[in-house]
């Protein structure tokens, strides 16, 4: 699918009066959606997307999109949103393509998400509440959350008709129906691209979740390099310009962001989460992320890694991962960590030295072939990003074994302490 760049505000508006203009719903929503505002790159954002000034940047940006002299969420996304509690969205639609990826991506969570009877979940921004009620319906015991009271009331009027228990409340993401309670699950259907503050809400989400709990995230403008609609997001994170994101943002005000995959897997490594990508073979709008807590332990070979860093290794092999000679990952970057223990293991044949570094914070060592050693590295504030830094060798070229890649040493288990 190819995108056709909208070049300037003036064409922006006649491009929205053309789809306004189209008689079917779903074609208009086709027509914007293969649409973008090519105005990203002359809008540069600070390089770190994790700091203030790039939170102050976005809110610049959605200032200009909008039109509005700032982002009030109580204010522009509660809305009257009049639904038949017969056909609610996305029915009403009429699109039996959109009501299919629907279904899809409401099966896909919930047979990810393996929640049996008896369990919990909590939903951020439920909207219509067709995943809440599908849970409640198999024994789970459903709650939401939603910013918009008329979704609240929907939901609340067909759990009464289906004489089904589901809490929801009217609140903002973070907040919870039942103060102090935590829940197996927290789920974002098409609803974390609204948060601003994403990055507060995944520090958050510790209290939401039990210890062994998981909340994830589907249906989400989370872009991988090969994903056909990246231009709509030139940037780390940010306001999205498809004109269907577009248009939202300009009419009702909402925040309509996008995140690149590689900044989002890094927010929640540095959150402290774990994250596994569950990719649907029917639709990438049914796209799920799960995370669960790190709990101060993982291995380099669980870890889903964003792009550009598994660049910098070779695929996992069982818990650990063999280095190119400079490999790089985000950290848990909680200040509640004050160092990090590595387990390394060294298979070249000489001794060699291994550098290991965080911002300023440095180890060198050496290992012999075959020996494994823990190495303990004192973290910086902020965003913490490894290095393990070794010479590279060739097994096969060595008359090793069969093993044709350039390796380093390999990495194990990572602690936090």
């Amino acid at each position: 699918m190819s995108l056709i760049p909208v070049r300037s505000f003036e064409e922006l508006d006649l491009k929205l009066a053309e789809a306004a203009a189209i008689p079917s719903v779903a074609d208009g929503i086709d027509f914007l959606t293969r649409h973008f505002l090519d105005v990203g790159h002359t809008f540069e954002f600070p390089a770190d997307p994790f700091s203030p000034e790039y939170y102050a940047r976005a809110v610049e940006f959605y200032r200009l999109l909008s039109g509005r002299p700032d982002y009030r969420p109580d204010e522009h996304e509660q809305l009257a949103c009049p639904q038949d509690v017969r056909s609610p969205s996305p029915y009403d639609i009429g699109s039996g393509v959109a009501v299919g990826n629907q279904l899809i991506a409401w099966g896909f969570i919930l047979r990810t998400l393996e929640l049996k009877a008896g369990q919990s979940l909590l939903e951020f921004g439920p909207g219509t509440g067709h995943v809440l009620i599908n849970a409640a319906r198999m024994g789970v015991r459903a709650a939401g959350v939603d910013i918009n009271p008329h979704y609240v009331r929907l939901v609340r009027e067909q759990a009464r008709r289906l004489e089904l228990d589901v809490r929801i409340e009217v609140g903002r993401f973070g907040d919870t129906p039942e103060p102090g309670k935590r829940y197996d699950a927290a789920l974002f259907y098409e609803a974390f691209h609204h948060s601003l503050d994403h990055i507060a809400l995944v520090d958050r989400l510790h209290e939401v979740v039990t210890d062994d709990g998981v909340f994830a995230v589907c249906g989400e403008p989370i872009l991988d390099e090969a994903s056909p609609f990246r231009p709509v997001v030139p940037f780390p994170w940010g306001p999205r310009l498809d004109l269907l994101s577009v248009r939202a943002t300009r009419t009702h005000g909402w925040m309509e962001l996008g995140f690149r995959e590689e900044y989002f897997v890094r927010l929640l490594h540095r959150g402290g989460w774990l994250v596994r990508k569950c990719p649907c073979s029917l639709t990438p709008a049914a796209d799920t992320f799960v995370a669960r807590k790190n709990h101060g332990r993982t291995s380099a070979g669980e870890l889903y890694l964003p792009a550009d860093e598994a660049a910098t290794w070779h695929g996992p092999e069982g818990p650990a991962r063999w280095t190119t000679g400079r490999s790089v990952l985000t950290l848990d970057s909680r200040p509640r960590w004050s160092a990090v223990t590595l387990t390394l293991t060294s298979w070249n044949p000489r001794p060699w030295p291994v550098e290991v570094a965080c911002g300023p914070n440095r180890v060198q060592t050496r290992l012999s072939r075959g020996e494994t050693r823990a190495v303990t590295l004192p973290l910086p504030g902020g965003t913490r990003r490894l290095e393990v830094v070794s010479p590279i060798f060739c097994q096969k070229t060595l008359g090793l074994n069969d093993d044709p890649r350039q390796v380093g040493v390999v990495v194990g288990e990572i602690v936090y302490s």
